[in-house]
């Protein structure tokens, strides 16, 4: 497959200020980045390790959008599920439903591994793996792996790693990478700064060749170079935006790599955010929207060739 999806997948449940729940969902940046991907095209797949339950929850849905389970290996009793309840500003907070301890300790056996990419992954691959900068030796031997095996990589910054005290580490990670995620109020604490303009600026500096700065409902924006475009999120029937930044950041990269323009990749990544924001946990039915999402994709272009004078 070209196209891997790697990170956690969990099982997820919302938590409203009323006290009430929503129920137990499928989730995790795989599942959701790999959703937003195989909207547009099938030569995907998930490269993530599982609880031995993981049929139980996923084995549906993976049927039902003709998923592969190559690159799906069971390395622990079940799969791990939070709780997760969201603020206003876009952030969230999470807790194990299992408990602290035994949560940590399953999550542990989930862990992706630097030989799980070796052995997935080739020149022609485009990887997208959500990773945190704490495990410095994971990070020496995964870039170890990409200059081994020469695949193209989407890296998404997570909030903890998201600090002014990493840039340098994340500059020095970015010169040896293709693509970029972060979302906006990660980026204000990252360069330490209070403006759009001024995270913009920031995220230049980086040296990536692409990358996109999630903004929540507004949609997002990709940068390329020097150069960047506001791409206006696709409004529809919201019911639960969990996942909606994976999805995005595998779609752009997808998008972005088929396509090599920033703003068409801005408008299939929004478009895949905007069909994951429609129920709990991943589109139900991908192949039955996907000519519907192409559709959508080509007359947003139109209306961007003439804002931006493509």
């Amino acid at each position: 497959m070209k196209y891997i999806c790697s990170g956690n997948i969990m099982l997820d449940t919302v938590k409203y200020p009323n006290g009430t729940t929503s129920g137990t969902h499928i989730g995790g940046p795989a599942i959701f980045a790999y959703a937003g991907i195989k909207l547009w095209d099938d030569d995907c797949q998930m490269l993530t390790n599982v609880g031995s339950d993981y049929d139980e929850y996923y084995g549906q849905w993976m049927r039902q959008n003709g998923a592969t389970y190559q690159g799906i290996t069971v390395m622990s009793d079940f799969c791990t599920h939070h709780y997760l309840t969201y603020h206003d500003d876009g952030t969230y907070d999470w807790e194990y439903v299992h408990g602290a301890h035994k949560g940590a300790i399953n999550m542990g056996f989930l862990e992706m591994h630097p030989y799980q990419f070796e052995a997935a992954c080739d020149q022609d691959s485009v990887l997208y793996f959500p990773i945190s900068l704490e495990n410095h030796t994971f990070w020496d031997q995964l870039l170890e792996v990409k200059r081994k095996k020469k695949f193209t990589f989407m890296w998404e910054i997570g909030a903890t790693s998201a600090v002014p005290e990493n840039l340098e580490r994340i500059r020095q990670i970015c010169s040896q990478i293709e693509m970029f995620s972060i979302n906006y109020p990660e980026a204000k604490v990252l360069f330490g700064v209070d403006t759009e303009e001024e995270v913009l600026r920031g995220m230049k500096s980086l040296g990536v060749p692409f990358s996109i700065m999630r903004i929540g409902k507004r949609g997002m924006y990709t940068i390329e170079g020097q150069n960047h475009w506001l791409i206006d999120s696709i409004l529809m029937d919201q019911v639960d935006a969990t996942g909606c930044g994976n999805c995005s950041t595998g779609a752009a990269m997808y998008a972005y790599h088929k396509t090599k323009d920033p703003v068409m990749a801005g408008i299939m990544a929004n478009i895949s955010a905007g069909y994951n924001v429609m129920q709990y946990g991943p589109c139900k039915d991908l192949a039955a929207v996907r000519r519907e999402a192409e559709q959508l994709a080509q007359k947003t272009y139109q209306q961007y060739r003439e804002r931006y004078g493509l």
